[in-house]
């Protein structure tokens, strides 16, 4: 997994995605060029509302956490995307803010490697209800907000992830909140 702050070797979040080469730390695999896994680029999104909690999503019948992110869409910018996907998982419109980096992570049990951009954004308006798609539902989408971002992340440090390679994403979002914190 490696992480990286904006650069110019890396997708900058004004412009269209672009793709990227993939990094070679993948530990499950001898495949090098990881051409066994298919690119997915996405975003992550730090998401605190206007005192200061931070939505979490708990994947409670897999025994995970993740925070508001998922898959870039064609021609989509990733400010968009990330605003798009709080929406989705959080029920909450967002205001974008800082780019955190990027977080590339190799996921073998779905043939895929992950390149996730980070942001932080604030809940514009009430909070509202996520709306989960039905695969979400069966995996037990569940947001939680939690009272700052230490516990948030204290939570997540601490569980125990029980689906078989879902620690890999978890602990890539769990950077990500490392990421705010430092930021801020």
């Amino acid at each position: 997994m490696k992480s990286f702050e904006s650069s110019a070797n890396h997708a900058n979040p004004n412009n269209r995605l672009e793709q990227d080469a993939l990094s070679s730390d993948c530990i499950n695999c001898a495949d090098e060029n990881h051409e066994h896994l298919h690119p997915k680029h996405a975003t992550r999104t730090v998401l605190f509302d206007k005192i200061g909690q931070v939505a979490i999503i708990n994947v409670t019948k897999h025994g995970y956490y993740k925070i508001p992110g998922g898959g870039v869409e064609n021609g989509e910018d990733l400010q968009t995307a990330a605003k798009r996907e709080v929406l989705e998982e959080s029920g909450c419109d967002c205001t974008v803010g800082s780019y955190l980096g990027r977080i590339e992570t190799p996921v073998p049990i779905w043939e895929m490697y992950d390149i996730s951009d980070g942001f932080i954004a604030t809940v514009v308006g009430e909070k509202a209800t996520p709306q989960y798609e039905d695969w979400e539902n069966a995996r037990g989408f569940q947001i939680e907000w939690f009272k700052d971002l230490d516990a948030a992340i204290n939570t997540i440090e601490n569980n125990q992830v029980q689906e078989p390679g879902m620690e890999a994403l978890q602990t890539h979002d769990l950077n990500f909140l490392k990421l705010a914190r430092a930021k801020l």
